[in-house]
């Protein structure tokens, strides 16, 4: 007996890619934060370290769009606020002044 809605045959495919992909990016990230200051005085390595990451990560959200438009689940909409848009209430935190000695 078929199913009804059989699964594409590119999605498996996909599906691993971005795990691959979330997966280099965790270890870019964790690159960054083990990479040693004395050696990249600088930061160079360490940005490029994070570029790569936020690079994987485009490719993730692409790879993930693909995904849900393959399985009939995207849906793009876009929300304008014409007019004022008033400013969020600021919280104020007030500290106790110590007793005076």
């Amino acid at each position: 007996m078929k199913s009804e809605n059989p699964q594409p045959c590119g999605l498996p495919i996909l599906e691993a890619e971005l795990a691959e992909t979330l997966q280099a990016i965790k270890d870019s990230f964790e690159d960054a934060r083990t990479l040693d200051r004395r050696v990249d005085e600088f930061g160079h390595r360490r940005s490029s370290v994070v570029n790569d990451a936020v690079k994987l990560l485009t490719v993730s959200a692409e790879i993930g769009l693909a995904i849900a438009k393959i399985k009939g689940e995207y849906n793009h909409n876009i929300n304008v606020l014409h007019g004022e848009i008033p400013r969020p209430p600021r919280t104020v935190t007030t500290t106790p002044l110590p007793p005076p000695k």
